[in-house]
């Protein structure tokens, strides 16, 4: 759930973070915002592939991480991302804009943190759940996204009372120690799942 409150922000009020923050002219055109928020279509899709054959060479070499780590690693990387919208007022130019690399960025780092996360997380409601519960239970998943949102759409409240770079440290935290967490509680999950929670997700 933590993960996907920081994920929420992105549809919620990233866009408006873009339209104030970010230099969006290209020459003489300018980037539409929700043209940001597109690259989370795009770059999964391109970020798979890769990730399963990293995922796959680990695992010829005995170094794959078990589905723990993955989930782990997927909070880490996407709050280290968020941090970085936090680095915004480092990198303004003298209107006070962000260079549209930073949001690009941005999008390229926090997909790969949702590539090690949201597959992986469905894998292990799928490989563990009891056979006759299986559907109902990777339903169950899902919300963690639905109480995310909630939980996010009220802190959107926050952006109007705190600093932009405060408003994503405040995310960026949620969802890295979310990671640390996991990492932590890794030993304890692998006894209690009996599954091969060490196979790849695909």
């Amino acid at each position: 759930m933590c993960f996907w409150i920081a994920q929420s922000q992105v549809w919620n009020l990233y866009n408006l973070w873009v339209r104030d923050h970010v230099d969006l002219q290209v020459g003489g055109f300018t980037v539409p915002v929700p043209w940001m928020q597109s690259l989370d279509g795009l770059l999964p899709a391109l970020l798979t592939p890769s990730v399963v054959l990293w995922w796959r060479w680990q695992a010829s070499h005995g170094r794959e991480p078990d589905l723990f780590v993955k989930l782990a690693t997927g909070c880490l990387v996407f709050g280290g991302s968020t941090a970085m919208l936090a680095f915004a007022p480092l990198l303004e130019d003298a209107n006070g804009r962000a260079p549209l690399l930073l949001p690009v960025a941005f999008h390229l780092f926090s997909n790969l943190g949702a590539v090690y996360f949201a597959p992986v997380a469905l894998a292990l409601f799928a490989r563990e759940a009891p056979a006759a519960l299986r559907g109902t239970l990777i339903g169950v998943n899902t919300l963690a996204v639905f109480a995310a949102s909630i939980i996010s759409g009220r802190m959107g409240g926050l952006y109007e009372r705190m600093a932009a770079p405060n408003f994503w440290l405040l995310h960026a935290f949620i969802a890295a120690a979310a990671g640390l967490v996991m990492l932590a509680a890794a030993r304890v999950f692998r006894r209690l799942f009996t599954g091969n929670s060490a196979a790849a997700v695909v």
